[in-house]
């Protein structure tokens, strides 16, 4: 069992040898395959909720990436921590990496408020325009 006592303690974090056995093993493994469905869903759902919006691919492009290479890191440090490989395998790095996820998506969700209504405003302006100009012909 976890006792979060330790999570405190800076010998526990930075312990360089932590050992090949963690109880959380799996619910770390669980947190990763899901990261990575996110990242390979974000774009597709962006399409059918944006509905020509440009700004939701772009969103989702960003969201895609941070979750990805999220993934991909946490799945290095469990293989590093696996193998018991000294220093790169202490679980401050696992602190690290989700507060370092934790301010990417705090940033991506900031730039998304100003931005997605600024380029939905765009796009509205564009239909509207699109709507009075004439048709091309067809010869």
């Amino acid at each position: 069992m976890f006792n979060f006592e330790q999570f405190f303690n800076w010998d526990y974090l930075t312990d360089e040898r932590p050992g090949a056995q963690f109880s959380f093993l799996m619910p770390v493994l669980v947190v990763i395959v899901l990261l990575f469905l996110v990242a390979l869903l974000s774009p597709y759902l962006a399409k059918k909720i944006g509905k020509g919006n440009p700004a939701y691919p772009k969103l989702a492009k960003k969201i895609s990436f941070a979750f990805a290479v999220t993934a991909f890191a946490a799945l290095v440090l469990v293989f590093f921590r696996i193998e018991s490989l000294p220093i790169l395998s202490m679980r401050i790095l696992f602190v690290g990496l989700v507060i370092v996820f934790l301010a990417w998506i705090g940033y991506i969700f900031y730039w998304a408020r100003k931005y997605v209504k600024i380029e939905t405003r765009k796009f509205e302006e564009l239909k509207k325009k699109a709507k009075y100009l004439p048709k091309p012909k067809n010869r």
